[in-house]
């Protein structure tokens, strides 16, 4: 088991460490592997984004489901996080690259979707 250690506190370090290389590095490096993979396999890039972003968001329900012990609350914070599921899915497809959701979900520039 890997463990990667976060940084506390709010300081730009920090705030860099855990935007960019915890948070959306692991979403944004399983996103391009699964999704492109997925894609080629089914012969539909579509489903391939659809697919990915849906195993993304309920690979994030035994977290939640950890942190309050209620079931319906973290399938719901499941789907909560779709929207810039479906966001990143699409900046990867679209420019074939890595660099751009990276940016979008490092910055957190749709919102609080990943409080």
């Amino acid at each position: 088991m890997v463990v990667i250690p976060t940084r506390k506190g709010g300081d730009f370090v920090g705030i860099l460490w855990n935007g960019f290389i915890v948070a959306a590095l692991s979403e944004e490096f399983f996103r391009v592997i699964w999704q492109m993979r997925l894609g080629a396999l089914l012969h539909n890039f579509g489903m391939g984004w659809l697919l990915t972003m849906l195993i993304w968001a309920l690979m994030n329900t035994p977290k939640w489901y950890n942190d309050n012990h209620n079931l319906a609350e973290a399938l719901l914070d499941s789907i909560r996080i779709i929207p810039i599921d479906l966001v990143s899915g699409y900046l990867t497809h679209s420019t074939m690259s890595i660099l751009h959701p990276l940016l979008v979900q490092g910055t957190n520039v749709l919102g609080g979707q990943n409080f």
